[in-house]
């Protein structure tokens, strides 16, 4: 599933910190790159920690799918025990 999709409501304050640490990430490799090639330490450095950090991202996006999920489904379970009570309620 694309997690990066869903909308920005879910995006919580921990994943726009990582977003922004990503982002500073990525120019700083892109600054080095033009110096460095990608065997120096430092560029390897960074690109392990931009590898990190996106996988965080995609963690924190695919548990806050998770729970838009389970929040979905809890609500139509209710909608039906609501719908059962009032069909009871309709045939006495």
């Amino acid at each position: 599933m694309d997690y990066e999709s869903l909308p920005g409501e879910f995006e919580s304050k921990v994943i726009q910190d990582l977003t922004e640490r990503l982002a500073e990430l990525k120019r700083e490799h892109s600054r080095l790159s033009t110096t460095f090639n990608a065997d120096y330490p430092r560029v390897k450095e960074i690109q392990s920690q931009i590898e990190e950090i996106a996988a965080a991202i995609q963690e924190q996006r695919k548990d806050a799918a998770g729970r838009v999920t389970n929040g979905y489904l809890a609500a139509v379970r209710r909608e039906n025990l609501v719908r059962q009570a009032l069909h009871q309620e309709q045939n006495k």
